[in-house]
């Protein structure tokens, strides 16, 4: 579904900073919300309703008590390994975040060993020390804590990174 030409993704100047208008070069891709922010449902689309079910399996097999927030992430090729900002999802006391790597790329997943409790904090974090980098390959499922800042890095050898985001309560 996500790896065909007929996917609905959505351009992101910034797919870091969802908020932003400030396009920093390599920083563009596309994402679909699977989650509506306001109500915390699944939305009403076909492509949330074939993806609610691989959902729920990954709700249950990590534990977490809620689906907080889910969206496609698809990055695209940039001959520089472009690295996003590093982030959390969002603030919430404790949550996992989950990644379902859709197809096999280059631009690993980087988690950081610095924690970071509030979104609004992250800007200020600098000199992190890497505690895991993870290559995409297609069905791999990485799970943290999602207070770990973490980012990704642009493809560089392939044409496109895509990805299952998803991030469950634990209480």
């Amino acid at each position: 579904m996500v790896l065909s030409g007929g996917f609905p993704w959505y351009y992101r100047e910034n797919l870091t900073k969802a908020n932003t208008r400030n396009t920093i070069l390599g920083s563009v891709g596309f994402d679909y919300g699977l989650v509506d922010k306001r109500t915390g449902r699944l939305v009403d689309s076909r492509e949330s309703h074939i993806t609610s079910c691989c959902l729920y399996l990954i709700k249950d097999y990590i534990e977490a008590t809620s689906l907080l927030k889910a969206r496609y992430d698809m990055t695209i090729f940039n001959p520089n390994k472009f690295r996003h900002d590093p982030h959390i999802d969002l603030n919430h006391p404790d949550f996992l975040s989950v990644i379902l790597y859709m197809n096999d790329s280059d631009g690993e997943t980087v988690i950081f060993e610095e924690k970071c409790y509030n979104t609004d904090q992250v800007e200020c974090m600098t000199n992190l020390t890497v505690k895991k980098s993870v290559e995409p390959k297609s069905n791999r499922l990485l799970v943290f804590n999602g207070h770990y800042l973490h980012t990704g890095h642009s493809p560089s050898k392939t044409n496109k990174r895509i990805l299952l985001n998803s991030v469950y309560g634990k209480n």
